[in-house]
């Protein structure tokens, strides 16, 4: 299912995309990449705060989050407009 939903993503089908990352989710809730695509789906789409929201689902499931994830919630923040919040994402780092 997240191969469908990268060929998606490429094909420019991101509703599709969409759908076949969320597939992947339902099949194993532990898929960190299926969590990360989703985010990267979203922010691509301008619908940061719901790429922020997989990230919080992504950081629930480990307890934290690897470097790669960090740096994207930071622009994430960036994109909503809250820097404070970006820059202390970047802190963590």
């Amino acid at each position: 299912a997240l191969q469908l939903g990268d060929l998606f993503r490429i094909a420019d089908k991101p509703d599709e995309a969409g759908k076949s990352y969320r597939n992947a989710l339902n099949i194993d809730p532990s898929r960190e990449d299926a969590y990360l695509a989703l985010a990267y789906l979203y922010r691509a789409r301008n619908k940061s705060r719901e790429g922020l929201e997989q990230l919080n689902a992504l950081e629930k499931i480990r307890g934290d989050l690897p470097v790669r994830s960090l740096l994207l919630r930071s622009s994430l923040y960036k994109d909503l407009d809250e820097p404070v919040q970006a820059e202390k994402v970047l802190l963590s780092v």
